[in-house]
């Protein structure tokens, strides 16, 4: 378990000066708007973080020669009593869970994080991944901690990404809308969901099975499956390979009969 962040603050942990609450990653085509008094951990306070300089560097990808990039983000809550933390990890690798099974995806990160799962979902179509909710004490003060975290498959299948959001577990209420706002601003490339996911939603609707559904109502139709674009704003991207199949279509069908 990480040191309490108070803590790694009183002890000078070195934070990068800029106020800018948008971020982007440009080597994963990510990013995200954070909430206000989130300060971003620089280079050196990430290797005093993780331990690790190397891991702190974030590589960039037009210097890593082919290899495999990781590039962890931090940030830092100095401006209110709730202890908030954001941590963001990209990652050139396919996650060590099946991506269809929350549990799976609970059971993996959950240790890892010292975490107590209280929650995990599938998030389905056209908001296509994994989330996990829970709690954990912080060491060495066993105050009460909460974090979510959400798990982001993206389009190229060989990539993907980590979102975690933390604040003492008896200030949830008070930051939580400012942590979906965060999340709801999220952008990368997404993955189409499985087709087997896709079918899944679409029998649920035709069944009539979804929320609102009331015992004995008539089947409600089901609704046409989107596949997502990014996080929240969920442009298709499965679209553009739609488009191109139409537009090869139309330009047959449009050619003169010889």
């Amino acid at each position: 378990m990480r040191a309490p962040l108070l803590a790694l603050l009183l002890a000078g942990l070195p934070v990068a000066a800029s106020g800018q609450q948008s971020f982007s990653d440009s080597d994963f085509s990510f990013s995200i708007d954070l909430p206000e008094g989130l300060v971003p951990v620089d280079e050196a306070g990430r290797a005093k973080l993780l331990g690790d300089a190397a891991a702190a560097r974030n590589l960039p990808r037009a210097e890593a020669a082919g290899q495999p990039v990781i590039h962890r983000h931090i940030w830092l809550d100095q401006g209110s009593p709730y202890h908030r933390q954001v941590e963001i990890y990209l990652l050139d690798a396919p996650p060590p869970w099946n991506p269809l099974k929350p549990a799976d995806f609970a059971e993996a990160i959950g240790p890892k994080q010292g975490l107590t799962v209280e929650a995990h979902e599938l998030l389905k179509p056209p908001a296509f991944g994994l989330r996990v909710e829970g709690t954990f004490l912080r060491e060495p003060d066993k105050v009460p901690m909460r974090k979510v975290i959400l798990y982001l498959p993206d389009v190229f299948g060989k990539r993907h990404g980590l979102v975690m959001l933390q604040a003492q577990a008896s200030d949830w209420n008070i930051v939580k809308d400012e942590f979906a706002a965060a999340l709801a601003s999220v952008r990368m490339p997404r993955a189409p969901p499985p087709p087997e996911l896709v079918e899944k939603v679409r029998d649920e609707g035709a069944a009539g099975g979804g929320p609102g559904s009331r015992p004995g109502a008539a089947p409600a139709p089901a609704a046409p499956v989107e596949e997502p674009g990014d996080w929240s704003s969920l442009p298709v991207l499965g679209s553009f390979a739609l488009a191109v199949v139409l537009l090869v279509h139309l330009l047959l069908s449009a050619r003169t009969p010889r």
